[in-house]
């Protein structure tokens, strides 16, 4: 491979032999060797099958600023970035799963991946990527390096690397991840007349990101990294729908957001052979506007509710009545977070709310409160329950929020509890969700909604249950990719 490069079956890869010196060899792995430094720059060093490794900030050492500028000189790629850089020590037995580089930065891309070889291995220890069927063995000294996206911001399903088991000796590299707009990548100077086609769209999963949370978005991507699933972040915003792409076939979908553009680019990408979170295909055309309606009328318990509101002060009271008394819960939909929801203790009270509530077009319900209960959330992935936790009561509040203490994520909810949840995803046509459950102190159930989709993040972190995994595994299983 010369050192402008070579494409492999369209995959853009490139080496600089001896781009370090033996003096900056032996600088950068006495800035890692040393913890006192180390500690004091803020920086830990994690361990784990896949080896150890530690983030350095490319500003931290003028050593580490001479290679950055040096990366980016020969690269000539407008506007980009290079901030950090991640040293990596591999021992025997140790190695890389298969992943992709597709991360964002302060709207910039991942767009090339530089590594440099820090310490060779005596054997084993190459860089493989799996769907080429090419490996590389980094030397002492040399940077090796490929490009993660096309001009047009796509992944390269070749870019898929994983790094070998090492079989004897010590594998040690410098990682440097260049982001950058990729529309600038052909103008480059060192991509300069370098073909980068766009590749067709391949098989992985496919995040709608519409304002989804980084640890919602980190956990997604994390988990197809460990199971060599490409993931492809899709924004409504500038999604050309005229393009004429569609997913292909064995493609995974998940929208992760409740805004309306992604509902409908979701509407859009989905398509025959396209997994989904939605039992049949036809799950994102469907629009639930009465959730609780459709729930009750299943057969699922939810707690009395009145679904449309008049301001006659009669049948108000009328209402009061038959739903057992105040205090009783007024429910403004379409919001949440706890949001519209409000605790009514008189008859003038909800009197003057529902009047103001007509005023404004709101769409409101009318409920029983639930007292005394422990409220729960049971996150729900294909037709299991594989996460719960109860949210407490907030300080001064009669709603609830989710909890910070741990013994919170290892109480195990009632069965029935779990067979509501289900049966409420069920329902409603859905493979996952994040059910809301009232227990009654007499036992009783009752669902109060199924969020989808839900902010699993809570039960991801302080829970310690891979969601995102089961996700993707059932996606998996869905598109034909994964065990039955």
């Amino acid at each position: 491979m010369s050192e402008s490069g070579a494409a492999i079956a369209g995959l853009h890869l490139f080496r600089w032999p001896q781009f370090l010196s033996p003096d900056e060899v032996a600088g950068a792995l006495d800035l890692v060797a040393d913890d006192e430094r180390l500690s004091a720059l803020g920086v830990s060093t994690l361990r784990d099958s896949t080896g150890s490794h530690c983030d350095l900030r490319s500003d931290s050492d003028p050593r580490l600023l001479q290679l950055r500028d040096r990366i980016l000189d020969r690269l000539g790629i407008t506007d980009a970035r290079l901030d950090g850089l991640r040293f990596r020590r591999y021992y025997p037995g140790q190695a890389h799963p298969a992943h992709f580089d597709d991360y964002e930065l302060d709207g910039r891309r991942l767009c090339v991946t530089v590594l440099l070889g820090l310490e060779a291995p005596t054997s084993g220890g190459t860089t493989r990527f799996p769907t080429l069927g090419h490996e590389e063995a980094l030397a002492v000294g040399d940077a090796f390096g490929w490009v993660n996206l096309s001009p047009g911001g796509a992944v390269y399903p070749d870019a898929l690397h994983a790094g070998a088991e090492v079989l004897s000796g010590r594998k040690a590299t410098l990682g440097c991840f260049v982001y950058a707009d990729p529309a600038q990548l052909p103008a480059s100077r060192f991509l300069s007349g370098v073909a980068l086609p766009e590749p067709p769209l391949a098989p992985g999963l496919y995040c709608i990101d519409a304002g989804v949370p980084r640890e919602t978005k980190v956990a997604l991507r994390n988990a197809c990294d460990a199971r060599g699933v490409q993931y492809v972040s899709v924004s409504p915003a500038g999604f050309d729908f005229l393009s004429g792409q569609t997913l292909p076939r064995g493609s995974m979908l998940f929208a992760p957001s409740t805004s309306a553009a992604a509902l409908r680019l979701e509407q859009f990408l989905c398509a025959p052979g396209v997994a989904t979170l939605y039992a049949d295909g036809h799950g994102p055309d469907r629009y639930v506007d009465n959730q609780l309606l459709t729930l009750e009328r299943a057969g699922v318990p939810v707690p009395r509710t009145v679904y449309g509101l008049d301001d006659d002060p009669a049948l108000l009271a009328s209402y009061v009545e038959r739903l057992g008394g105040f205090p009783l819960v007024l429910k403004v939909q379409g919001y949440s977070l706890g949001v519209g929801i409000m605790q009514v203790d008189t008859l003038p009270g909800l009197l003057s709310a529902v009047e103001f509530l007509r005023q404004t077009g709101r769409t409101t319900l009318l409920q029983a409160r639930v007292m005394p209960s422990t409220h729960w959330r049971l996150v729900v992935v294909g037709t299991e329950v594989v996460a719960s936790y109860r949210n407490p009561v907030r300080s001064g509040d009669f709603r609830s929020e989710a909890s910070e203490d741990p013994a919170d994520y290892a109480a195990s909810p009632p069965e029935a509890a779990a067979r509501a949840a289900r049966k409420a995803c069920a329902v409603l046509g859905l493979e996952h969700g994040g059910v809301d459950v009232l227990e009654h102190d007499s036992g009783r159930i009752y669902v109060l909604e199924v969020n989808f989709p839900c902010y699993f993040g809570h039960a991801q972190i302080e829970g310690g249950v891979d969601v995102a995994g089961a996700i993707v595994d059932h996606l998996l299983v869905k598109a034909g990719g994964g065990p039955a």
